[in-house]
């Protein structure tokens, strides 16, 4: 399906201006530049209950100005009036259906199982895509036959649609990927892949993960591709209270060791051993620094719980000198410190 142009697509809401109300990408002629075919790409977007979002989400996608784009909206039984808003939109889809509430994870592999493009990827009903950035990745693709993973830049915007800072797409390495707290960081929503990059296995995310299913794909990826990361923006996440990784970021973290430790016991008891110190180490230090901050806003029984907190995690965390020296400016107070010099 070549994408619609805007005047095709229903008038936007009252209020509403700029990408994608009001402003479309640049509409890509039929063939590529070396004559062939532009590769077909099948975006899929879960959606539940994320009805103030999704249509911004579906145009963001309708609007790329691609002439071969496969665009399946499946829906997770919800109980908003996001069926209105896929109503609005349906003769423009290649594909939509509503199902029982079997999860996020399910929703994506039903939506790839559905479809046929030689390129795929997955933007959540809260994030959308920039301009042009089906253009791009299906440049990238025509051009680049022998290339399977491209990963652009990932923007920020927050609940009402306003640009920040976007995420620094960081990767030191497939060996080390695994080690979540080191910083790597390969945005979801800005990330396109051939569809034949696991083959002969099938590309489907985990069922049993609701928020590291991303990050366990790459460690996929990475046993057959590495990931060609661009600076150009692709997509846009939305930082907003609900998004999970604002609401649930104790889960996410849950399950980003619990995928981690899977990959860890497949190299060897050493990098278990290895990983999972680390990985403890690193974030009792991160409690460590929470708990100083809220020592500094004088909020003593919040900072005693965090350092609680961190030793439970990594009993070690003992011997670090925030540890000791918050733990007495806790127990003492800081005036029995104040001949070592100024409050802190």
């Amino acid at each position: 399906m070549r994408c619609p142009t805007i005047k095709e697509l229903p008038d936007p809401p009252n209020g509403r201006t700029g990408w994608p109300w009001t402003e479309e990408s640049s509409q890509l002629p039929d063939k590529a530049p070396n004559s062939l075919d532009w590769p077909k790409i099948t975006v899929v977007t879960p959606n539940y209950n994320y009805e103030e979002f999704l249509e911004e989400t579906i145009r963001s996608v309708l609007l790329q100005g691609y002439p071969d784009l496969e665009y399946l909206v499946i829906d997770d039984g919800s109980t908003d009036g996001s069926m209105n808003i896929i109503k609005k939109y349906e003769k423009f889809l290649s594909y939509w259906t509503s199902q029982s509430n079997q999860g996020q994870s399910a929703a994506i592999n039903n939506g790839w199982v559905k479809g046929n493009g030689e390129i795929l990827a997955w933007i959540n009903s809260d994030d959308i895509l920039a301009p042009g950035a089906l253009i791009y990745a299906g440049k990238f693709f025509a051009e680049n036959p022998d290339k399977k993973w491209l990963v652009g830049t990932c923007g920020i915007i927050d609940g009402k649609s306003r640009r920040q800072d976007p995420f620094v797409t960081k990767f030191f390495g497939k060996d080390g990927f695994s080690f979540f707290w080191r910083g790597d960081l390969l945005p979801q929503p800005s990330s396109f892949w051939r569809k034949d990059i696991l083959s002969p296995e099938k590309v489907t995310v985990r069922e049993d993960l609701k928020y590291s299913m991303d990050f366990e794909l790459w460690l996929r990826f990475l046993q057959k591709a590495l990931p060609d990361i661009r600076s150009e923006v692709l997509a846009y996440y939305r930082m907003h209270e609900r998004a999970h990784t604002v609401a649930q970021s104790n889960r996410f973290l849950k399950e980003n060791v619990k995928v981690s430790r899977e990959d860890w016991l497949k190299k060897g008891l050493r990098c278990f051993i290895c990983g999972e110190f680390s990985w403890r180490r690193a974030v009792s230090g991160g409690l460590c620094a929470k708990a100083f901050r809220f020592k500094q806003r004088e909020e003593r029984k919040k900072a005693t719980a965090m350092i609680a907190e961190a030793f439970k995690m990594y009993p070690l965390v003992i011997f670090s000198y925030r540890f000791i020296n918050l733990a007495l400016r806790l127990l003492l107070g800081d005036r029995f410190f104040s001949f070592f010099g100024r409050k802190r």
